[in-house]
């Protein structure tokens, strides 16, 4: 009773409660004062009479509140276990994005820095043979291709910079 119930739930326990109250109340109270006032006869009697007729519907509703409570809570079990897997999946999908991301900035990162250096290094290694009339082509405008000339230069190279 003290979580949230559904509706069905709510009519099995509030039958069920009625139910054991009147088997408390008629039957139980009464048969515990027969057994107090030591008559065991009274006592015998409200035993067959009226607790055992008033028991079954309280077992009865007992065991129906049982069952349904374990199917709601196979219910939420199986929702709480779907949504679990999908969110494994979908974090899974996006670590496996993010390192295929991470690896592709990388191999970019190094074919741009590596590609203009390594052709500065085969300049350098012809001119240190003698080879003077080797030229470096610039294919881009950054850290490794000079990106001014003296005529124009860049807002790195001019005094203002």
């Amino acid at each position: 009773m003290a979580t949230t119930l559904t509706p069905e739930e709510k009519t099995l326990a509030d039958k069920f409660a009625d139910d054991r109250k009147k088997f408390v109340s008629e039957g139980l109270k009464p048969a515990i004062a027969a057994l107090r006032a030591n008559n065991i006869k009274e006592a015998n009697r409200l035993v067959v009479e009226v607790i055992r007729p008033t028991y079954k519907p309280v077992g009865e509703g007992i065991d129906a509140l049982g069952k349904l409570q374990l199917n709601e809570a196979k219910k939420e079990y199986e929702a709480s276990t779907a949504r679990y897997t999908s969110t494994r999946n979908i974090s899974i999908g996006i670590i496996v994005a993010g390192v295929l991301l991470a690896l592709w900035s990388g191999f970019l990162l190094m074919r741009a820095i590596m590609g203009p250096l390594s052709a500065a290094q085969d300049v350098a290694g012809k001119i240190a043979a003698g080879d003077l009339s080797s030229t470096i082509v610039i294919h881009q405008n950054d850290e490794v291709g000079n990106c001014c000339t003296p005529s124009s230069p860049c807002r790195m190279c001019s005094p203002a910079w």
